[in-house]
């Protein structure tokens, strides 16, 4: 997952590193990407916002995971 894409869902820096009991000192020494241990953990606490991430990737693909079948029922 991207960092900036993470940022931007928790608000901040700060706020992403808090959420995954991180320092924002260490989150900024992350490249472009976010670590895999990380992107784990928060697809575990955020599964909406890695269904969000997927779908930014591969915006033709079909809607088929749990979270973005829940969303489509709710729209």
């Amino acid at each position: 997952m991207d960092k900036a894409f993470a940022i931007s869902k928790a608000g901040n820096e700060a706020k992403l590193a808090s959420l995954l009991g991180l320092t924002r000192q260490a989150v900024n020494q992350w490249g472009e990407q976010m670590p895999p241990l990380q992107v784990y953990r928060l697809r575990e606490m955020r599964p909406k916002w890695a269904a969000e991430w997927r779908r930014l990737q591969q915006p033709d693909a079909p809607v088929t995971t749990p979270v973005a079948l829940d969303e489509a029922k709710a729209a």
